[in-house]
């Protein structure tokens, strides 16, 4: 087997380091590009390379991508063998993340030394939802969800991996590429003994994989399990989940145990996502809830789960009006959320999801700034020679949408509130080829009074009349983009003052910019951009309505 492929988005050679793992159809390996692995099939016959060509050139909008985040380790790039036949593809690789299945079960998290709580999986469980929703939002359906297919950090922000198993679609000619493969428990009553390879999935079944993943995250175990009241041997799993029966079906055949847990611990509109998935759905699918709803229905669970006034690492819904997990430890001697003794995977004595930055501080100057008269479009002028183009904000914005957080409601003082669910965007580097890099700093969403007032005598009529502004949120680049940086990803230097690469690029036209940011999505997986007036004006001011001398000094 050779050990070098060529890159086909970049027409470089990859050299494969080391053996990961083999399913059976593929091996993936290490490599020497720095971030990415490879997986080489061992037969790619012509099906599977029309559907990775697809998948490269259609990727989904992350909805991580403002937190330097892989939702999913999507196909990055075409590999070919030293015959120019396709081989296999490169993808992102995922470290510092654990599968849901050792985070979901208590006997895995007691093996591995995990440990968490109720509200991190609640948050987990929203992020999960509302990256399926980004794929749904592509027209792919994930096919084959699983526990072992999802990892997660200790952010609280999953990737799902294997996505080369994916239904995806053509958008132009609408050939659509089926998932062959299903797990049990996961796979809905309607597709159990049918063969995959014959049927167009749709986001319905997907949404009763996900309701069963929600489920595990919340109750540490599946739903299609109890008592069995019926005849002779308690009935298999899929044959459970065919006639739709589980401990809260209201079929007598199927009971809850003394170690089900109930549903009414959850948000009253949690709970009824659960009957909703697993009885009305199960007669009629399409009434399943979506991807969205449970996205943000767990939102608004999420700002009901409070602590546990005895028990650090124990947090329940408000709406339950107790602390289940200290009533179920008092009947059954047994917690199923380790108590802090154990080694956590969390680097924070509770879970955050993606703690924000720490706050900016502008520097005084040794010596006064003598004074300068900046107008609006002096700095626009100045700023906007040099910077790069803003991730575009609308990336699927909803998984820690930066939107204004509510003010929150009178909380015991027993029971202090869990951390917001919402983060500031941290700064993040982009890997770009031959080892260069590229700084990115984030700005929230808010809004600012754009324009300059009646009394700047250097103001233009196009600058009149101020007016209030709305922006999203969005990342942009820390520094002009320098000539090593626009060589990385052009593969040219047209600038006439060469004499230090960390210099700013110069003799960029307005047209060899967009391309730059075209390529550089292409590079990254992301969608770059130039960014509007309106968001060079809200950056100059640090997402702040600060005064534009005093952010100059900061950013410049």
């Amino acid at each position: 087997m050779s050990l070098t492929y060529r890159c086909q988005l970049q027409n470089r050679l990859i050299t494969l380091t080391q053996e990961m793992a083999d399913s059976g159809e593929a091996k993936v390996w290490h490599t020497n590009f720095n971030g990415y692995l490879a997986k080489i099939y061992h037969n790619p016959h012509n099906e599977r390379v029309d559907k990775l060509q697809l998948m490269v050139r259609n990727r989904p909008g992350d909805p991580n991508a403002h937190l330097n985040h892989i939702s999913f380790a999507w196909p990055y790039s075409i590999l070919e063998d030293n015959q120019g036949k396709v081989a296999g593809f490169l993808m992102p690789e995922v470290v510092g993340s654990e599968t849901l299945l050792k985070l979901c079960t208590p006997i895995m998290r007691r093996k591995y030394k995990l440990e968490t709580n109720w509200y991190f999986l609640h948050v987990v469980a929203r992020n999960i939802a509302a990256i399926i929703q980004a794929i749904h939002l592509k027209g792919y359906v994930l096919g084959d969800i699983k526990l072992e297919n999802i990892l997660v950090n200790n952010r609280a922000l999953p990737t799902i991996i294997d996505t080369d198993s994916f239904q995806v679609s053509d958008p132009y000619s609408g050939k659509i590429y089926r998932c062959l493969v299903g797990s049990e428990g996961f796979t809905p009553a309607e597709l159990i003994g049918v063969n995959l390879a014959d049927v167009d999935q749709t986001e319905v079944h997907d949404r009763f994989r996900l309701g069963v993943v929600i489920y595990y995250l919340l109750f540490s175990g599946p739903p299609f399990r109890g008592l069995w009241q019926g005849g002779g041997d308690s009935l298999e799993q899929s044959e459970l989940i065919r006639r739709g029966l589980w401990p809260f079906s209201g079929d007598k055949l199927l009971v809850p145990s003394n170690t089900t847990i109930p549903l009414n611990i959850l948000h009253p509109d949690l709970h009824a996502l659960f009957l909703r998935c697993f009885n009305e759905g199960h007669k009629f699918p399409h009434r399943r809830p979506t991807a969205k709803e449970w996205c943000d229905t767990l939102e608004v669970a999420l700002n009901e789960v409070i602590r546990c006034g005895k028990v650090d690492n124990h947090y329940y819904s408000r709406s339950y009006g107790k602390c289940y997990w200290c009533e179920r430890f008092s009947d059954l001697n047994f917690d199923i959320f380790a108590s802090k003794s154990i080694a956590t995977v969390t680097s924070t004595p509770s879970p955050k999801v993606a703690p924000p930055p720490p706050p900016i501080s502008i520097k005084s100057s040794p010596s006064p700034i003598p004074p300068q008269r900046w107008s609006r479009r002096k700095v626009l002028i100045n700023l906007g020679l040099f910077t790069v183009g803003t991730v575009a904000s609308n990336i699927f914005a909803q998984l820690f949408r930066q939107n204004p957080t509510p003010s929150p409601s009178p909380r015991p003082s027993s029971s202090p509130s869990p951390p917001s669910p919402r983060p500031l965007a941290p700064p993040f580097t982009e890997n770009l080829p031959n080892g260069v890099t590229l700084e990115m700093v984030g700005l929230l969403a808010g809004q600012f009074l754009m324009g300059s007032p009646d009394s700047d005598p250097d103001a233009s009529d196009s600058e009149k009349p101020q007016h209030q502004v709305k922006v999203n949120s969005f990342a942009i680049g820390k520094y002009p983009v320098t000539q090593a940086q626009y060589q990385a990803v052009m593969g040219t230097n047209p600038s006439y003052f060469k004499n230090n690469p960390q210099n700013p690029v110069e003799k960029v036209s307005w047209n060899d910019a967009q391309a730059f940011c075209q390529k550089l999505s292409q590079i990254t997986g992301k969608t770059y951009r130039l960014p509007t007036e309106a968001e060079w004006e809200y950056a100059c001011r640090g997402g702040q309505p600060l005064a534009i001398i005093s952010v100059m000094m900061l950013i410049s």
